[in-house]
């Protein structure tokens, strides 16, 4: 299981080491919201990070020897971690990206036969999820790699192309912020500007609203890059 871990960080680290150099925008997120507030204005958020509080030690005891993880899924995450915690933090954000990228894109209805459930950490890695379970299973995923809270910032956007609602996570790397979205491998937030504005951003400590995206008033049918809306 370890090679296996090595050699899929070894391809990542081949596939995203080089964008990097290229980011021509710093930063995806408005410097100024509209309005911030409480973490807890987010229900569906405060269950996740309930859940994991809950399991934190549980998590750690995992982390610091995965033959003690409680599931082999959560072995092959603490194994994963382990294998790339002394890389530079945009190295590792990019490895995160990929590494859940490779899952499955599954609708809540298909997995919990409703239509919004957000999926923990032990949910996701059995089942896969939808966009918001990509970004939240990375947020905690480069949580237990060190990031600070104010590094990280699960976002809900508008994606004027497809007139849908998407959500992906957002990590900020010194002065420059990162996209980590379970449509895409670059992670340069010039890339995300256009297609997406931001509803709002929220992290353990509080939720940044920014103004209502206004409603496209074209769908952008005739790109390869537009794929199909809330993925």
């Amino acid at each position: 299981m370890r090679l296996f871990v090595f050699s899929i960080t070894a391809f990542l680290a081949a596939l995203f080491f080089v964008p990097f150099a290229q980011a021509a925008e710093s930063a995806f997120l408005p410097a100024k919201p509209a309005h911030i507030d409480q973490a807890t204005r987010v229900p569906q958020w405060e269950r996740i990070i309930d859940s994991y509080n809950r399991n934190e030690s549980a998590y750690a005891r995992c982390l610091a020897a995965p033959s003690l993880c409680p599931s082999e899924r959560l072995k092959v995450w603490s194994e994963f971690i382990s294998a790339i915690q002394d890389e530079p933090q945009n190295i590792q954000a990019a490895y995160v990206n990929g590494w859940f990228n490779r899952m499955p894109y599954r609708e809540d209805d298909w997995i919990y036969g409703r239509a919004d459930h957000w999926a923990d950490l032990e949910q996701f890695l059995q089942y896969s999820g939808d966009c918001e379970d990509f970004s939240v299973a990375k947020y905690i995923t480069l949580r237990a790699l060190g990031f600070s809270i104010e590094q990280l910032k699960v976002t809900m956007v508008y994606d004027v192309y497809s007139g849908t609602d998407h959500a992906f996570l957002v990590a900020r790397i010194g002065t420059q912020e990162f996209v980590l979205d379970n449509r895409d491998a670059a992670m340069e937030p010039g890339k995300f500007v256009t297609r997406y504005q931001p509803h709002y951003a929220f992290n353990e400590k509080e939720v940044l609203f920014y103004k209502r995206p206004v409603m496209a008033s074209k769908i952008r049918k005739d790109s390869p890059d537009v794929m199909p809306g809330n993925r």
